[in-house]
């Protein structure tokens, strides 16, 4: 599949980069090991972590100031990872999805980037993150109806997909995927990049039956 980073968005955010993961999965929506693993996680960030402390983290300042530069307030518009870890210092925890959502998650709120998991088979062509141009919007998550006018978002041959703040239901993770493309949101540039696939490749391997894992980092227009 190609995956690309619009000039015109490089330009406007020239840290934009991307960490891609590929790979077979198994999913499932009962899994004590894994959940385990994430109350860990979220106890940690919990006691080391305060609230007020989540907006100067580096890849939090990058992710609103790569908002800003797109044309959307991050003040409105949060990125998925800074929602998580306001929700997790506010003692809420996270929602349990399924292996391979919750391992997307754990991902995002170890490292401070943002995560996105789509099923590859409801993809169609190449991939572009690029600006969402003015009046885009698509079914979200959870939600009937999301505005993603003005913020960095996946385009693939059927339109806009995901972003760093919410995903379309067309290509969320459903218990007949099998296929997925793990995308790590960099306004940063690609420092961390590598090791945050590496986490993603782990959790995937002992949690989701993970195959045929490839991985790739973005941080061009080409």
């Amino acid at each position: 599949m190609d995956i690309r980073i619009d000039a015109a968005w490089k330009a406007a955010c020239p840290g934009a980069a991307l960490g891609c993961l590929f790979s077979r999965v198994k999913v499932e929506t009962d899994c004590p090991d894994l959940q385990k693993e994430m109350e860990q996680s979220l106890e940690k960030i919990a006691g080391n972590l305060r609230r007020d402390e989540i907006v100067a983290l580096p890849r939090i300042r990058d992710a609103r100031e790569g908002y800003r530069a797109a044309g959307k307030d991050p003040h409105r518009y949060r990125s998925s990872c800074e929602a998580m870890l306001r929700r997790i210092t506010s003692g809420k925890g996270l929602y349990r999805i399924n292996n391979v959502v919750d391992c997307n998650n754990i991902v995002s709120v170890e490292s401070g980037f943002s995560l996105g998991t789509y099923d590859t088979a409801r993809l169609t062509g190449g991939v572009v993150w690029q600006i969402a141009p003015e009046g885009t919007r698509y079914p979200g998550i959870g939600k009937e109806e999301i505005n993603v006018e003005f913020l960095p978002a996946l385009r693939d041959g059927a339109g806009f997909f995901g972003n760093p703040s919410s995903d379309s239901t067309r290509a969320m993770i459903r218990p007949e995927s099998q296929e997925v493309l793990l995308v790590i949101y960099s306004f940063g540039g690609a420092d961390g990049l590598e090791s945050a696939l590496c986490r993603a490749e782990e959790l995937f391997a002992i949690h989701c039956g993970a195959e045929e894992m490839r991985r790739r980092i973005i941080r061009n227009d080409g």
